[in-house]
């Protein structure tokens, strides 16, 4: 689980710095915008390959 949240942060804060660079946003804004939705995917990625993993542990049963 936490490769995807560490995953997801990466790519979020990869997209608030693009932000502002691009004058979307001031930096702080960008990088704690761009962190925080990047770990709620992160979170979401990971809940729903848990829920396909077990799904899959019960169909070989």
């Amino acid at each position: 689980m936490s490769s995807f949240i560490f995953r997801g942060f990466l790519i979020g804060s990869s997209f608030g710095v693009f932000a502002v660079l691009a004058g979307f946003m001031r930096p702080a804004e960008g990088i704690v915008f761009g962190a925080t939705m990047g770990l709620l995917a992160g979170l979401t990625t990971a809940r729903l390959h848990e829920k396909r993993q077990e799904k899959l542990r019960k169909e070989k049963k």
